[in-house]
Order: C-alpha cells, then sequence, then structure tokens
C-alpha cells in the first residue's frame, strides 16, 4: 500500500526581506527593524542557530525580540575562526566562533553608530547605541534613531577593523537562558530539513548499493517500469521516478543488479575481524599514552586480580533523518540543498563532479535530523549531484533505513581488556 503523498513544501526561504540592507556580510537589517544574522555552523539540535546569534546581537546591542537566524551559505567567509573550515563538530561552534562574532557584532555596531552621527552631523564619541537603536544628546534633546532607519547608510561605509567590544560585565544576553530560536518553526512544523525540500520539476530518486565493500556495477539494469532513469554511480544504483520518495526507494529495492565482486572480499568477515582484534590484543605492541607509577610491580603482589575483555562491534550512525540530498545542475549552475554537517566540503564535491567555478555553486543547509559525524561525508552528496546531472531536472535522493544502515561509515569496533 502507498502512502499518501507529502504535503507540497519549498526550499528554506532567506530569512531577511529583499529590502534588508546588508551591513556586513553576517548582519542584514531591515526596515521592519529584523535583524538577520548568518549562522556558519549546522543545527543539529545542538542550538547553535541560537548561540551564535548571541554573540553577535550581544555586541550588535540588538533586541532579542528583533533578531532571526539563517544557515550562511558554503562560503570561506563563513568558516569557523578557529578550524578555517566551514565544519560542524567536535563541540567547536561556539568555541571557535567566540571571538570573530563578537568583533562582527562590534564592527556593525560602530557603523551604525557612525551612520547616526553622520545624519546627525555629531561626533561618533557622542553616540551610544543600546536596544536596536542610537541615541544622542544635542541641542538639549535626545535623538534616536533605529537601526532600521539607520541600515541603509551604515552598509555604504567602511567595516572597522577593530572595533572595541563590550566589557563582559555589560553583558544583556550572553549568559542568558533565552528562548531558542528554531522551537517555534520545529513545534509548528515550519522547519525545513533536507528530507522537507521540494523545488519546482524535481524528481525523485532511490539508491541500491553494491551489499558489499569493494563491489561495484558490473552491468547497468534496465529502466524499470514507470521510471525515468537507471544512473550507475560505482559501487550502487539510483533509481529516479516522477512522482515520490516511496515509489523510487521500492523501485531501487526491486533491481536486479550485477555486482563485481573484488576476490578478496570473501576474506572480510565479522569472525576474521575479531580474530585480528584478539591477536593485536595479545601480541600486539601497545601504544603507550601516559605511565604512572609501577603498574607491573603494584600488581604482582596482588592476592587477587580479575581481568575482562570488553568488546563494541561496528556500529551505524543510525541519525534519525537518513541521509538525503536535493540536487540541481544545469550546464552554468549547481545548486544543492542537503542537511549537511561540511558545507564547505559540499561546494568542493559539486566543484569536483560538475567542473563549475565556486560562484556558480550554491549549497543551501538545511536543518539536520540528527548528524553525528556521518553528515559530514560526502557519498550521498556526490551521488544526488551525479544523479542530477545525468538526468538534467533537480533530484530528490533519499536512502532508505535499510541502506543507511548498511553502507555507513561505521565507527570503528574496539576491544578494551581491563
Amino acid at each position: 500500500v502507498s502512502p499518501p503523498p507529502s504535503p507540497p513544501a519549498a526550499p528554506p526561504p532567506p530569512a531577511s526581506s529583499a529590502t534588508a540592507s546588508t551591513v556586513n556580510a553576517w548582519i542584514s537589517i531591515g526596515p521592519d527593524e529584523t535583524i538577520t544574522i548568518e549562522v556558519g555552523s549546522a543545527e543539529v539540535g545542538q542550538g547553535v542557530s541560537t548561540s551564535l546569534v548571541q554573540i553577535v546581537a550581544e555586541e550588535l546591542q540588538a533586541k532579542w525580540s528583533q533578531v532571526k537566524f539563517a544557515f550562511a551559505p558554503a562560503d570561506p567567509t563563513f568558516a569557523n575562526f578557529a578550524t578555517h573550515q566551514q565544519l560542524t563538530g567536535g563541540s567547536m561552534s561556539v568555541r571557535g566562533y567566540y571571538d570573530g562574532l563578537r568583533a562582527v557584532g562590534a564592527a556593525a555596531r560602530e557603523m551604525l553608530k557612525s551612520a547616526a552621527a553622520l545624519t546627525w552631523g555629531v561626533p561618533v564619541s557622542s553616540c551610544t547605541a543600546a536596544n536596536g537603536a542610537v541615541t544622542a544628546v544635542f541641542g538639549g534633546i535626545t535623538h534616536t534613531l533605529t537601526y532600521g532607519a539607520l541600515a541603509v547608510k551604515a552598509a555604504t561605509l567602511p567595516v572597522p577593523a577593530n572595533a572595541p567590544l563590550l566589557p563582559t560585565s555589560a553583558f544583556r544576553l550572553i549568559g542568558q537562558s533565552l528562548t531558542r530560536l528554531d522551537l517555534a518553526p520545529k513545534t509548528t512544523g515550519a522547519a525545513i530539513f533536507g528530507i522537507d525540500v521540494r523545488v519546482p520539476g524535481m524528481l525523485y530518486a532511490g539508491i541500491k548499493h553494491c551489499p558489499q565493500i569493494g563491489g561495484t556495477v558490473a552491468s547497468v539494469p534496465k529502466t524499470p517500469s514507470g521510471a525515468v532513469a537507471v544512473v550507475p554511480l560505482g559501487n550502487a544504483v539510483a533509481v529516479v521516478v516522477n512522482d515520490t520518495t516511496w515509489h523510487a526507494i521500492q523501485a531501487a529495492r526491486g533491481l536486479k543488479v550485477a555486482w563485481s565482486i573484488p576476490g578478496s572480499v570473501s576474506a572480510l568477515t565479522d569472525s576474521a575481524i575479531l580474530a585480528t582484534a584478539q591477536s593485536l590484543m595479545t601480541g600486539g605492541t601497545a601504544a603507550v599514552a601516559e605511565t604512572v607509577g609501577n603498574s607491573a610491580a603494584a600488581f604482582a603482589g596482588a592476592p587477587l586480580q580479575f581481568s575482562e575483555t570488553y568488546g563494541v562491534p561496528y556500529l551505524a550512525h543510525a541519525t534519525l533523518e537518513p541521509l538525503n540530498c536535493t540536487a540541481s545542475v544545469t550546464a552554468t549552475s549547481c545548486e544543492i540543498w542537503a542537511p549537511t554537517q561540511a558545507a564547505g566540503l559540499v561546494a568542493a564535491t559539486a566543484a569536483s563532479i560538475t567542473g563549475l567555478p565556486a560562484n556558480k555553486i550554491t549549497v543551501h543547509t538545511t536543518f539536520l535530523g540528527g548528524g553525528l559525524g556521518r553528515k559530514f561525508e560526502q557519498d550521498f552528496i556526490a551521488q544526488a549531484i551525479k544523479v542530477a546531472k545525468a538526468v538534467q531536472q533537480p533530484v530528490k535522493l533519499v536512502w532508505s533505513r535499510e541502506e543507511d544502515f548498511t553502507n555507513d561509515q561505521y565507527r570503528p569496533m574496539a576491544l578494551a581488556r581491563v
């Protein structure tokens, strides 16, 4: 029985209005006083779409009620200041962006103050920024201009290199438990995860991988009845259909694919891997991380000793949202919508497959339904781009849960003897 069709959805719209002024690469301010702050990290549920905005809004002296976030495009401008890459992982978002984003907010604040000073014809030193507005006292009167009124002029001014940072004693937002900015869209269902993306003219693709590591497609099967195309992808085959992900996955499951399997693969079994690990456990050379005291001598005189070996197998990441990516490739452009932890790597992957320059590649990072490091990987991204390029239409590729588990980039197995 086929499930009901999914309701139509659109790709994530820009968070800022078309009339907003870009004060700097990270901050746009609209005439309605809405301030949109770009977030360079991926939102995997850890809250960076709030915490990173807090950092900027603090130095900007914005009101929390007027700020919104947008996921930044793939661009070196939005790379983590500590890692110099647009990657999300290792608990590095707040640590890596903190100092840089404070500087971003402070620079924009000073630009807005300068815009007010120019408007009034007074020294910048007489202007004060607070709560989304700049004030100055002259002629015996307190004058006020909001950020929305100043943004157009501020956007034309040079970005100061070393704007002064606020003392920590003046913080209003950093360190506070504020309402998460992604709470409302996630509660109402308005949040667009990768699996929710719909674009005009989109086709749907399912995937079938070789059941053994190292195997490749020996011959491309015929396109099933009702399908648009079958696209070989090295170690997998994609099936493209017109209507739903469900039908694409069903079509992929039904494919009869001839695989080319290397002879050495038969030796790669669970029991062989475990035997190798057990041999290394007893006869391998240990890497010593730290030595404290003389443990051998201490244990030698112990009246009772207990020993146990613990093991964990190779483990799939099992993210709640299975792997998926939507891509559109033409002769002159490539556009990608993906729940990715590595927008910068996605852009590089697209460039290598399409041969297009960076300025012709657009990456839209969506919300992620879990990442755990699996969505750093580029296998599912590359597949979607190759399929879209082959059929010359936008394509949404979704892995079935079975494909997701059996073709993961697995966490290594391990033994530990205590």
